[in-house]
C-alpha cells in the first residue's frame, strides 16, 4: 500500500472512529479508547478499562500502530489484496482494523467473491452481514466502494 493510499485510508477510519481521549463504553458494552481501541480485549479489566485516559500522543500512536498492524495482517492473510483498486484497498484495511483478522476470515465467502472481481455481490454480502447491520451507515458506505472502486465523495 503507498503512502497516499495509506493516508487516505487513515482519514476514512478516523473520520468513523473519532478519537476520544477518555474511556468510554462503545455501542456493544466494551471499554473503548482513542480510535475504536477495545481495551478489554487488550487484557483491561472492566474496573481498569474505565478509568484510561490518553494524551493525543498515546491515541495517535495506538492508532498508527493498530492500522500497521491491520496493513501486516492483509499482507500475510492476502497477498494479493494490494492489486485492487485503491478504494477497494481502503475497504480491506478498515474491515481488517475494526473486525480484526478473526473475524475478516469469517467472510470467506466474501472473500472469494472479491477474488473474482464480483465486487457487487462482495459488497452486497459485506451490507447483508451482522457488522453490516451493526456499522449500518459505515458498511454501506465501505460496500459503496468495494462496489464502484470508487472513494466516497468529500
Amino acid at each position: 500500500m503507498d503512502a497516499d493510499i495509506k493516508a487516505k485510508t487513515a482519514a476514512l477510519i478516523e473520520a468513523d472512529e473519532g478519537c476520544k481521549l477518555v474511556a468510554f463504553l462503545d455501542s456493544r458494552g466494551f471499554w473503548t479508547i482513542g480510535r475504536g481501541y477495545n481495551l478489554q480485549a487488550h487484557g483491561f479489566t472492566v474496573a481498569a478499562a474505565s478509568k484510561v485516559v490518553w494524551s493525543q500522543e498515546q491515541a495517535d500512536f495506538i492508532f498508527n500502530s493498530c492500522l500497521a498492524d491491520a496493513i501486516h495482517s492483509l499482507d500475510v492473510q492476502f497477498p494479493d489484496w494490494t492489486s485492487l483498486a485503491p478504494a477497494r484497498q481502503a475497504v480491506a484495511v478498515s474491515a481488517m482494523y475494526q473486525l480484526g483478522t478473526a473475524k475478516v476470515m469469517e467472510f470467506a465467502p466474501t472473500i472469494a467473491l472479491i477474488r473474482e472481481g464480483n465486487f457487487e455481490a462482495a459488497a452486497a454480502h459485506m451490507e447483508a452481514s451482522a457488522w453490516g447491520h451493526q456499522c449500518r451507515e459505515r458498511v454501506q458506505r465501505l460496500a459503496a466502494m468495494m462496489r464502484t472502486g470508487e472513494w466516497p465523495d468529500a
